[in-house]
C-alpha cells in the first residue's frame, strides 16, 4: 500500500481510514500513514482490551527494498507504547517472518560501591565526562529504549551527575546483596513493554553503539534467547536477553549476573573489538584508561 492512493483497492472502509488519518481520499499513503493507522486507538488498536500484548504484522516484505520500508513503518509504530513489536513478513513464503522489530531496553548497572576504586565508578571522569555517560550515549545511539540506570551506593551523587542524560533512574535498596538484585530491579522497570533488554555496565566507557546495534540486529533476524559480543576469543559485555529468559534472570540470586545464563542457554555471538570490554575496576585500570586514550 505504500505509495498507492487511498481507495478501496488498498483499504477496507477507506472513508474511515481517511477520517482517522485526516487525509483526503486518493492521497498517496506513506510509511508514516501506515504507522499512524496501526497505532491509533481508532484504527489498529480499536477494541483491544487494556493490558493486552500488541504485536503488529506487516505483510509484503518479499524483497530487501520492501523490508526497508517495513522497518520504517515499524520504527514509527514502536513510538506507541501499546505496540510491543512489529513482525515484517512475506506470509506466502516458506519462511514467512523476515525480521522482528521490538522495543529493546537498555539497563545500565550502576549500583556498586566501587570499593577497589574507592569511589563511585559511574561518575569517575574521563575526558571531562562521567564514565556512565559514555555507556548511556552508546545505548541511545544504538536505539535502545527505554534506558534505565540502576542505582544503589552513591545514588544521589550519580543521579545528580547524570541528570542531563534523559534516562530513567531506578533505585535498588538491596544493591549490597549482589548484582542479581540490580538485574531484577532493572527488569522490573522495563519488562512490561519490551521484547528484550541489553544489560550494560556503567564502568565500561569504551562500549560502542556499533556493537550494541549488532546485538539488536542479530536478535531481529533470528530471535535468539541471548546475544553476546565476542572479541579475540573472549566473551564480553554488554549482553542482550530476549524476554523468553526474563524469568530466569528474575531467579538469579547473590552476585550472579545475567552472563551465568550463557552456560545454560544456546546463544549467538557477534564480533566486537575486545578493547570495548575494558572495565574500570581499580586505580590501575583508571590510570591505564587515562594513559592510553
Amino acid at each position: 500500500v505504500i505509495g498507492a492512493p487511498l481507495d478501496s483497492r488498498v483499504a477496507h472502509r477507506p472513508e474511515l481510514v481517511s477520517q482517522v488519518l485526516g487525509i483526503a481520499a486518493g492521497e498517496p499513503l506513506t510509511a508514516e500513514h501506515v504507522a499512524a493507522l496501526l497505532s491509533s486507538g481508532a484504527g489498529g488498536l480499536k477494541g483491544i482490551p487494556p493490558g493486552s500484548e500488541v504485536r503488529a504484522v506487516l505483510n509484503g516484505a518479499e524483497v530487501e527494498a520492501e523490508v526497508a520500508i517495513a522497518e520504517e513503518v515499524a520504527a514509527r509504530t514502536l513510538g506507541t507504547e501499546r505496540v510491543r513489536a512489529v513482525l515484517m513478513c512475506a506470509l506466502g513464503s516458506e519462511d514467512p517472518v523476515r525480521r522482528v522489530a521490538g522495543r529493546i531496553a537498555g539497563i545500565v548497572l550502576a549500583a556498586g560501591a566501587g570499593r577497589r576504586l574507592q569511589q563511585a565508578k559511574p561518575i569517575v571522569e574521563w575526558k571531562g565526562q562521567p564514565l556512565a555517560r559514555y555507556v548511556i550515549d552508546a545505548a541511545r545511539q544504538a536505539g535502545l529504549h527505554p534506558i534505565v540506570v540502576v542505582l544503589g551506593a552513591e545514588a544521589s551523587n550519580i543521579r545528580s551527575s547524570l541528570a542531563q542524560d534523559r534516562v530513567t533512574f531506578v533505585e535498588n535498596p538491596d544493591w549490597d546483596k549482589g548484582q542479581s538484585t540490580s538485574v531484577r530491579a532493572g527488569l522490573d522497570a522495563v519488562e512490561a513493554n519490551v521484547e528484550a533488554a541489553v544489560f550494560l555496565l556503567a564502568d565500561m566507557p569504551r562500549v560502542s553503539a556499533r556493537t550494541i546495534r549488532s546485538l539488536v540486529e542479530q536478535h531481529a533476524q533470528a530471535l535468539p534467547a541471548i546475544v553476546a559480543p565476542v572479541g579475540a576469543g573472549r566473551r564480553g559485555n554488554p549482553v542482550l536477553f530476549d524476554r523468553v529468559v526474563f524469568s530466569e534472570l528474575h531467579a538469579l540470586r547473590g552476585d550472579q549476573g545475567g552472563r551465568s545464563l550463557l552456560d545454560r542457554w544456546a546463544w549467538l555471538p557477534v564480533d566486537a573489538d575486545p578493547i570495548e570490554f575494558f572495565e574500570v575496576d581499580s586505580p590501575d585500570d583508571l590510570d591505564t584508561l587515562r594513559r592510553t586514550c
